[in-house]
């Protein structure tokens, strides 16, 4: 008799043979059910060691939430700018359905149409992560992209596409933009930049200084985004328009002395150097400028508002010269206004942060912000429709509350969900034609509940005495 035939044998039809038989059976699914809820456990604790499946924010005491509060308050109190939020009915972009995830209950709102703050919550979400191995022995990097779970912000009434690599190389190609402001702003860039190239470092440590970002995409084409460090109203020229604004689309070459020219047929060979650079034609501008005036250059606030409504004018006057694609006759202009600061997490090595970024003049500050954004026309009236360009990029509901506390780095700039959560904000504003032309949203009509914008906040702007919300900050002419 063969092994199989004996093995066979023992299962015959028989008492003894199904009693074995039903035993091995039993065994065999309570090993296999073992085995999953094994598999499911050591998922669950793989998922918590990286961090996807903990929770996004510590539940803070109510106690500790208030002191953290009233540590930024003092008298006077801040502007009661009540906020009012009316429904309107428009043209907005919904996901097609077949793209909707059934789990996934807030994909039927419409995407946020502008760079306004909308209330919501944070919510956790797979994005697509960059990241940079570096083999420092033999001066090599290899990059990998892996999903993970992070936080995001969700509006409650509009949501925020999650832009992928591709997507923002589709969005950038054959675009050139300008990026101007401080170190707040500069963050936002880098986390939109290195998406499309993981690779990315600033020359200068802390990016204080100017740099050309060149972007190549390969088939799809290049960007060019030039980003200028300027951290004050007081000393913020559009950088753009060094060469008086003539033809800043063509070459021109520079003075041994530093001065440009653009005019080719009366340059002397033996008094320029050899080096030529070009101006790109630009169809955005992104800017911020804040904290840098709210403390370091303390003036005053009136002043700060005057200033920062003329650069608004400045800026707009550098783009009547050539200055734009033919198919963008005027840019797009966005202003990042001041997020929360919380002085509660200022570095001890930063005073002037903890005196001078308070929570009444942060409130003014904001206030001047959205002032300035409403002198623009009346100041300049011969201009206003032109100023309809300028858009506010206002992140105050995102950064606000128990989980903005535990977001905000060192009272000032913010930890990674945070401004990666800007980045996207900004991103579906700066990809609005992509996102027209997706496949992925389809238009038609819905309601957004906005915030309506007071049209009395340039007249009515009338800030208390300076010695009255100054507090322990110093100013900057004593």
């Amino acid at each position: 008799m063969t092994v199989g035939q004996k093995l066979w044998s023992c299962f015959r039809p028989g008492t003894r043979q199904k009693a074995l038989l039903g035993r091995l059976i039993f065994l065999f699914l309570l090993l296999s059910t073992t085995l999953k809820s094994l598999r499911v456990e050591l998922t669950s604790n793989n998922r918590s060691a990286s961090g996807s499946r903990r929770p996004l924010f510590q539940q803070l005491d109510a106690s500790d939430w208030q002191e953290i509060v009233e540590a930024d308050l003092e008298s006077p109190d801040p502007p009661s700018r009540k906020r009012v939020f009316a429904i309107q009915e428009e043209r907005l972009l919904h996901r097609a359905q077949k793209s909707v995830a059934p789990e996934k209950h807030y994909e039927h709102l419409p995407l946020c149409p502008d760079l306004a703050s909308y209330p919501g919550r944070w919510r956790s979400e797979d994005l697509l992560i960059p990241y940079v191995f570096k083999d420092e022995t033999r001066n090599l990097s290899q990059v990998t992209m892996n999903y993970e779970r992070k936080a995001f912000w969700q509006p409650f009434t509009c949501q925020y596409h999650p832009f992928t690599p591709r997507e923002i190389q589709e969005c950038f190609a054959h675009r050139s933009m300008i990026f101007t402001g401080d170190s707040l702003l500069r963050n936002v860039l880098s986390t939109i930049v290195q998406l499309v190239d993981p690779k990315f470092e600033w020359s200068v440590p802390k990016g204080q200084a100017d740099q050309d970002i060149n972007l190549d995409f390969g088939e799809l084409g290049k960007a060019i985004i030039k980003f200028y460090w300027s951290n004050s109203v007081y000393f913020t020229v559009p950088h753009w328009t060094d060469n008086g604004g003539r033809n800043p689309g063509v070459s021109e070459f520079k003075w041994k002395n530093g001065s440009t020219v653009a005019d080719i047929e009366s340059l002397d060979p033996t008094t320029i150097s050899q080096e030529t650079y070009q101006i790109p034609k630009f169809d955005t501008v992104v800017m911020s400028i804040a904290p840098w005036d709210m403390g370091v250059y303390n003036l005053n606030l009136s002043t700060y508002h005057a200033r920062l409504t003329t650069l608004f004018h400045e800026v707009f006057g550098a783009l009547r010269f050539d200055t734009t694609p033919k198919e963008q006759p005027l840019p797009n202009f966005y202003f990042m206004t001041l997020p929360k600061l919380f002085t509660r997490k200022c570095e001890d090595d930063a005073p002037i942060c903890r005196t001078c970024n308070t929570e009444i003049r942060q409130s003014w500050y904001r206030e001047a912000q959205w002032g300035a954004r409403q002198c623009l026309p009346v100041w300049f009236p011969d201009q206003a429709e032109s100023f309809k360009a300028l858009e506010l990029f206002d992140t105050i509901d995102m950064t606000s509350g128990p989980e903005g506390y535990q977001l905000s780095d060192d009272g000032v700039h913010w930890k990674d969900d945070a401004t990666r959560m800007q980045g996207t904000i900004l991103l579906n504003r700066l990809c609005r034609n992509w996102l027209d032309q997706s496949p992925l949203y389809e238009e038609k009509m819905g309601e957004i509940n906005r915030t309506v914008t007071r049209d009395d906040m340039c007249a009515n702007f009338s800030p208390p005495p300076d010695e009255k919300i100054h507090g322990h900050c110093p100013p900057w002419f004593p």
